[in-house]
């Protein structure tokens, strides 16, 4: 008996239906504009005092007297914006381009239309689920206007629809839409002139929106309710970051934060081909040379200590497991995406390095570093991270088996001109006492990635020092 009220809701909704369509009231024009905002429709029928029960999560709003059916049509406005999109956002743009239902709006010079198209192709090489629908809006801002770098918003608007069919259904009762659009937010794109380096950036706005979709990691205390924190946190649980007190909380501590990782492990499994890049990288010794020969080599890989690429930065956090080594990770994340899982091949690391000092060939200190692992494929880089495991720079990549030499340090200064400005060769040079932290990471084609044991390395005036994970430090010798 206590289910006969919903049993006489159901039929009332279905008669509504039959004597819509017997009276032929049509509401298709509505329909086809709820489907172009990409939004969700509840087509569920409220009365009044349904509608003071959503108070709390909207502000009120006023009460409109039953339409006649023709009036509906011309009745569509927002009653309120849980974070509306701010007129200046859509309004004062400079450039434009729509594609697959989604707006990119540029207030930058340097993004134009054409490169908003390109931008807008290579956005859709990324992987996608549901989420995708609700995007309605990218923007470009040129500057950071003091905020995170990317960013997305979410509008919740509520839509009433009154409505009254022959008294059928109770007066001031009305149809409830709730549309859930997404705005992508880029600032200081100016910066970022390249669409290869764009790629990064928009893919990683994605995926904290992807992460925040499916997963509800949201950057606060829940976030340790979550299956992604299970599954990612293990082993780690005294370290990882679940909420923050502002950006410069997350710049002092991004690798440890829950949304940054969850951010990186989007681009590491889902990101487009661009986001995947593999680099060369040269030790400081070869970049003075190719600076006094005039080698044409690309200026990213020349300048750039640490340019956003698969072998350099496969992921914001080294400490952890690689996203394919977590088991159960690939397939949650595969789960809300229209793809099959890919399969990775690799998934166990290199192990301890043998590093050896060969002495100064000034103004430079000489490494060689082996590598075990016999793998004509694979690309091994070498890294250079604080004791805090913040990358500083990337130094050397080889293919293959190929030893691997490090020439570190000198004290050159090399300007490059034509660089946007005149840039001094960014050489990181060891700093006395200073702790630096080596690793290699190997890079598979199949987009694995996997590091080996760190080793710790600072000199003084007595010579150069070596430490492997927390053992004492020893005085290197000249092998």
């Amino acid at each position: 008996m206590q289910n006969r009220p919903v049993f006489f809701m159901v039929i009332t909704v279905i008669l509504c239906i039959i004597m819509i369509m017997y009276f032929g009231i049509d509401y298709s024009d509505i329909l086809e504009e709820f489907n172009m905002l990409n939004s969700q429709v509840d087509l569920s029928i409220y009365n009044e005092k349904d509608f003071m029960n959503e108070s709390e999560k909207f502000t009120k709003f006023k009460i409109i007297e039953p339409m006649k059916p023709k009036e509906v049509e011309d009745y569509i406005l927002p009653n309120n914006h849980e974070k509306p999109l701010e007129p200046e956002k859509i309004n004062n743009y400079i450039f434009s381009y729509d594609h697959d239902n989604i707006k990119y709006l540029s207030y930058s010079k340097k993004w134009d239309t054409e490169k908003l198209e390109d931008l807008a192709n290579e956005f859709s090489l990324n992987t996608f689920g549901e989420e995708l629908r609700y995007i309605t809006h990218i923007i470009l801002y040129p500057d950071d206007n003091g905020k995170t770098s990317y960013e997305f918003e979410q509008q919740n608007d509520i839509f009433y629809i009154p409505i009254k069919i022959y008294n059928l259904i109770p007066a001031q009762s009305k149809i409830a839409y709730r549309d859930k659009s997404k705005v992508l937010t880029l600032y200081d794109v100016d910066s970022i002139t390249k669409i290869d380096d764009m790629a990064f950036a928009i893919a990683y706005a994605y995926g904290e929106y992807f992460v925040d979709f499916h997963m509800d990691v949201r950057g606060n205390i829940s976030d340790k309710l979550t299956e992604y924190f299970s599954l990612r946190s293990k082993g780690f649980e005294d370290k990882i970051i679940l909420e923050h007190d502002g950006e410069q909380d997350i710049a002092n501590q991004s690798i440890w934060y829950l949304k940054e990782i969850a951010a990186w492990d989007y681009i590491y499994f889902l990101g487009s081909d661009a986001t995947k890049r593999v680099l060369t990288f040269y030790n400081h010794e070869e970049k003075v040379d190719f600076y006094m020969n005039k080698t044409n080599i690309s200026i990213d890989e020349y300048y750039h200590p640490n340019i956003q690429s698969r072998n350099a930065t496969p992921h914001i956090n080294t400490v952890i497991p690689m996203p394919q080594q977590v088991i159960g990770l690939p397939e949650y994340f595969y789960s809300f995406a229209n793809q099959d899982v890919k399969k990775y091949t690799h998934f166990i690391n290199i192990g301890e390095l043998y590093i050896s000092y060969e002495g100064q060939r000034h103004p430079y200190a000489c490494f060689t570093i082996k590598i075990p692992i016999e793998d004509a494929t694979a690309i091994h880089t070498a890294l250079i991270y604080d004791e805090n495991d913040n990358l500083l720079y990337a130094m050397k990549s080889v293919e293959g088996e190929e030893e691997m030499e490090i020439v570190w340090g000198g004290a050159w200064t090399i300007y490059w001109p034509g660089y946007n400005a005149i840039h001094a060769m960014n050489l990181l040079r060891p700093v006395k006492n200073t702790v630096y932290r080596f690793k290699v990471s190997t890079t598979y084609p199949d987009g694995s990635v996997v590091f080996s044991d760190y080793v710790d390395l600072k000199f003084n005036s007595a010579g150069w020092y070596i430490r492997r994970k927390e053992n004492e430090w020893t005085k290197f010798k000249k092998d």
